[in-house]
């Protein structure tokens, strides 16, 4: 999956709406609310940015991120994956990966 799609994707998962009439280069740019238009978080490379898109989720969507990153330890804590390890499983457990 390219890295902007998955932007988009969590972007959305996060309530934002793709702002595809903006021009912007180095971000995409995302309408948070009516007449707002912000720049997209890096949940790529930003802990904070990711697990607070987590944290919204379902409890059935967070345990099923903690079982996909069961690999990186014997517990599946999160807090020990990279922001980039949690995009994927989020994007994986709420079905938004795409192979």
């Amino acid at each position: 999956m390219k890295l902007q799609d998955q932007i988009k994707a969590i972007a959305e998962l996060d309530g934002l709406i793709y702002d595809s009439t903006c021009n912007v280069t180095g971000g995409l740019m995302f309408k948070h609310a009516p007449q707002r238009t912000r720049y997209c978080p890096d949940y790529l490379t930003s802990r904070d940015a990711i697990v607070s898109v987590i944290e919204k989720q379902k409890s059935f969507i967070q345990r099923a991120i903690n079982d996909r990153l069961k690999h990186i330890t014997d517990w599946g804590f999160t807090y020990l994956a990279t922001p980039s390890q949690l995009c994927e499983a989020l994007l994986r457990a709420t079905g938004n990966w795409i192979e």
